[in-house]
């Protein structure tokens, strides 16, 4: 009776999670949240045999997976967006034109606030919520990480590195209030991301404080020039 309950709750618990789309303005139905303790329910009940807890096991892995790409999809697609930026890109040339904001860095961090309160506060296992949450975490930093990798040969637009150094910064401290610990916080991938963010800003710093002390001298040159024509008038 438990298996063929459990067996329906996972079949429901994939439907909703097709449902929506990869954008951050993605909210979990509260109906899948309740499938989750639903098995957390099963397995707190008891049971006479061992092939039940490894099924059960196995159902809430399978949920997690599912969890998992459906939370990745949307960072994914964020990253897909700032993709537009690269130098390659004929779009970056254009965007280049307009000042740097976060929009899209601010818009990924509210979505993965609302899913962090939606899941903390809705699901019954402590322990499991803070399994999940350490995959998640894990999960966002090395998708970054290998996003960052695939561009070791070009530099970052300003846009790419505000959006992900806020998101990087955000994402640290949102789950380290959130108890996960600083062992899995602080990861080798972790500091890996930072110290690529850190030279792309030291970088792009430097380009800035050059782009504005070659305009200062070409100002300066072009004063020069006007007064030295007027003199010889």
């Amino acid at each position: 009776m438990i298996e063929a309950a459990s067996k329906r709750t996972l079949k429901a618990f994939e439907m909703w999670l097709k449902k929506g789309t990869r954008n951050t303005d993605y909210i979990f139905p509260s109906e899948m949240l309740v499938m989750m303790n639903v098995i957390v329910d099963f397995k707190n009940q008891p049971r006479y045999s061992t092939d039940d807890d490894e099924f059960l096991d196995q159902i809430q892995s399978q949920m997690t997976k599912s969890l998992m790409e459906r939370l990745l999809s949307v960072l994914e697609h964020t990253l897909g967006k700032l993709a537009r930026y690269d130098q390659s890109s004929l779009f970056s040339s254009i965007l280049s034109l307009t000042k740097p904001t976060d929009e899209l860095g601010r818009s990924y961090i509210s979505f993965m606030r609302v899913s962090l309160d939606q899941i903390r506060q809705k699901v019954a296992d402590e322990l499991y919520i803070l399994n999940l949450f350490e995959m998640w975490y894990n999960a966002q930093i090395r998708m970054i990480c290998d996003w960052l990798t695939e561009r070791s040969d070009m530099s970052l637009h300003p846009y790419q590195l505000t959006c992900l150094t806020n998101i990087s910064r955000k994402c640290y401290s949102d789950f380290e209030l959130q108890g996960v610990s600083e062992a899995v916080l602080n990861s080798k991938m972790y500091q890996t991301v930072c110290s690529r963010l850190q030279v792309e800003e030291a970088s792009q710093s430097v380009s800035g404080d050059s782009r504005g002390s070659s305009s200062g001298m070409t100002g300066g040159l072009g004063a020069m020039m006007r007064f030295l024509g007027n003199g010889s008038d």
